[in-house]
């Protein structure tokens, strides 16, 4: 999601299975940039499925053959 604080900055923000908040990239130079915010928003959650997804292979019960 992207979260507007009160001190006005603005970031992307990550909550994960668990409710952890995690920040990720600041906005804020790019407010009403809808098409920025956009394609930042994407590649965020690009990289952190594929960061899940890196973490989760070294937990999986079946081992490749």
């Amino acid at each position: 999601m992207i979260k507007r604080f009160k001190d006005g900055k603005i970031f992307i923000l990550y909550a994960n299975p668990e409710c952890e908040k995690l920040l990720g990239e600041e906005l804020t130079e790019h407010i009403g940039d809808m098409e920025y915010e956009y394609w930042r928003l994407v590649r965020s959650y690009a990289e952190t499925i594929l960061l899940d997804m890196r973490e989760n292979k070294g937990n999986s019960k079946t081992k490749p053959k």
